[in-house]
């Protein structure tokens, strides 16, 4: 998420924040007292409630901006928080199939991953990064994983790695994500999540 933002702009924005603040605390102190220690304990006191809102706004407070503010799943990019339904078609060689699971995407202003449960195997993220396709501002997730196999008596199959580029659409009575997806254990397929619920 972070990287969708324009970070050094925002970084900029907080330090102007922070400036104005010490200068009104400063020249509100001036006009009573000469300026000493008294004007350095109020611009500390500012300063730590500034950064306890900043943290604030990093850890929890974004969704709720999110929410009241929908333009911004527009203009950054949408909340995936919460459990999605997956079908995996899958191909190797000349089988292909498909398999159900479930995906719970965890999401916060500097992080996103998705953890994939099915019957025969369960897969965690090693990167997740969000985009916006570059023409149509198409929100894109891309995917890189790991998948553990589920062993029954008699298996053998070692962790294998996957990638998967995932567009999202937010369709008028569903959202999805979906998108192609290939492993080194030689198998590729699709991707398609539709929203069971989010995450509060």
């Amino acid at each position: 998420m972070i990287s969708l933002l324009p970070i050094t702009r925002v970084i900029s924005w907080i330090a102007m924040a922070y400036a104005v603040v010490i200068i009104v605390v400063g020249i509100a102190s001036s006009t009573q007292t000469p300026l000493g220690w008294h004007t350095v304990h109020q611009a500390i006191t500012y300063g730590t409630v500034l950064s306890a809102l900043l943290g604030a706004l990093a850890s929890f407070g974004w969704k709720l901006l999110w929410r009241f503010f929908p333009s911004l799943n527009q203009r950054l990019f949408p909340l995936l928080d919460g459990e999605w339904s997956m079908t995996i078609h899958w191909q190797r060689n000349n089988e292909s199939g498909e398999v159900s699971a479930k995906a719970i995407i965890k999401q916060t202003l500097l992080a996103i991953s998705m953890e994939v449960l099915a019957d025969d195997s369960n897969s965690e993220t090693l990167i997740a990064q969000p985009k916006r396709d570059a023409e149509s501002g198409t929100p894109i997730l891309y995917y890189v994983y790991r998948v553990t196999p589920k062993l029954r008596r008699g298996e053998t199959q070692s962790p294998y790695l996957g990638s998967a580029i995932l567009k999202f659409y937010p369709f008028v009575d569903h959202i999805e994500l979906s998108g192609n997806y290939f492993t080194s254990a030689s198998t590729a397929g699709h991707f398609e999540l539709s929203r069971i619920s989010t995450s509060t």
